[in-house]
């Protein structure tokens, strides 16, 4: 029988890779709204991309 952890993680070469591209966008966003002053939070786009391509489950 194999039993699995309930906390263990099986990640797609999908999410592996979607989940650093989202760290850079969120990098760049923030760089932008800093470099021209826009009162935006610009560095979640990033988080936001990766959770609607990458859903919940």
């Amino acid at each position: 029988m194999n039993k699995q952890s309930m906390w263990s993680w099986h990640f797609s070469t999908a999410a592996l890779v979607l989940i650093p591209v989202a760290v850079g966008i969120n990098y760049i966003g923030k760089l932008i709204a800093g470099m021209l002053k826009l009162p935006l939070w610009l560095d979640s786009i990033g988080t936001v991309l990766a959770a609607m391509l990458g859903g919940p489950i």
